[in-house]
This record gives C-alpha cells, sequence and structure tokens, in this order.
C-alpha cells in the first residue's frame, strides 16, 4: 500500500496543490475515507444537503488518514474537530461540515451541480495561474511569522504587478468592464 500511495495516488493530491487553475468539488453522496482526502484537496468545495463526511480509518481499519488528510483537516476546522472527526470516524452531516470550516458550502440537493458548473464557470474567467499563486501564498502563510509573510506577499506582488492579467485588470477597471484575461 505505500508504494501505491508513493507512486500513484499522493502524486494526485499533489498535482492538485500545483495546477495552474482552480478545482471545484461537488460532493453529491456519501464522502468517506480517501474520499473526504480527495474532496480536501479541491480549492472549494461543495456538498448537497444530503452527502456526509466520514473518516473511517482508525476506529475502523487501525490506520491514520492518507492523502493529505492530516495536513488540510486540523488547518480547516482546528485540531479538536479533526482529532475527533479521525478517531471517532462519525458521519459528518454537508451542514455540520460547512458550519466548522470544512467545505465552503452546503447547497440543497437539487442545485449542487448546477452551482458548481456556475462556479467552475466564473473561476475559469479568472486570471490565468492565480488559484496556483493564492493557493501558495496560503500555505505558505501556515508556517511564516507575520513579517516573512509580509515579505513574502511583496515579493510576488511585485512579480505579478508585471503580469498581462494584472494590466489586463487595470484597464478594464478604468474602462469600467469586466475583465478579460484570455482575449486573443
Amino acid at each position: 500500500q505505500a508504494h501505491l500511495m508513493a507512486e500513484y495516488f499522493n502524486p494526485v493530491i499533489q498535482a492538485f496543490h500545483d495546477l495552474p487553475f482552480p478545482v471545484v468539488a461537488a460532493v453529491n453522496g456519501p464522502c468517506a475515507g480517501a474520499g473526504v482526502s480527495i474532496a480536501l484537496a479541491a480549492d472549494i468545495v461543495l456538498a448537497a444537503e444530503s452527502a456526509y463526511f466520514m473518516l473511517t480509518f482508525a476506529p475502523r481499519l487501525g490506520l491514520i488518514p492518507d492523502l493529505g488528510a492530516t495536513w488540510k483537516l486540523p488547518r480547516l476546522v482546528g485540531w479538536a474537530r479533526a482529532q475527533a472527526a479521525t478517531l471517532l470516524g462519525d458521519k459528518i452531516p454537508a451542514s455540520e461540515a460547512a458550519s466548522a470550516g470544512m467545505i465552503w458550502r452546503c447547497l440543497d440537493d437539487a442545485s449542487l451541480m448546477s452551482e458548481a458548473k456556475a462556479i467552475a464557470a466564473r473561476l475559469a474567467k479568472g486570471p490565468p495561474g492565480i488559484a496556483r499563486e493564492v493557493r501558495h501564498a496560503y500555505h505558505a502563510s501556515s508556517n511564516n511569522t507575520l513579517a516573512a509573510q509580509l515579505d513574502y506577499e511583496r515579493m510576488r506582488q511585485r512579480d505579478l504587478l508585471d503580469s498581462a492579467s494584472f494590466n489586463e485588470g487595470l484597464k478594464a477597471f478604468a474602462e469600467k468592464r469586466s475583465p478579460d484575461f484570455y482575449k486573443k
């Protein structure tokens, strides 16, 4: 199993982290074990009201969670909630997951996919590569002091101020229109 994780599964989670575009997850039913880890690897997670999340590793298999769940979950919901969810393996209803900060939003079942598609379409119009920049900035902040993070932000802003996306955004603002980051 460790070989499979190293060779096949962990690279998928790392790829999510490295993608230049955002990942939207729409959870429309039970999400258990590694499914939780995969969902948490997304940038924006939506879930249907009927969905639930369940970490079954510890209480049912004698394992710790994998695919980055032990890294992501405590950062989303805090140490106490992450510990309890992992050790007890209880079902976490989508509404509770949203309230705890585990996911972004809980929606009625009928509107889940249309909302997920609308969000994906909205994100697709955003500046190229900005999802990776935002993702990396937030990850850096978890290890940086405030002074180090301020410096990180300053240096990334310095580089991004020279981008075509920033120039288009400024031009669109001045012209009172929506930016078009992909015009030919």
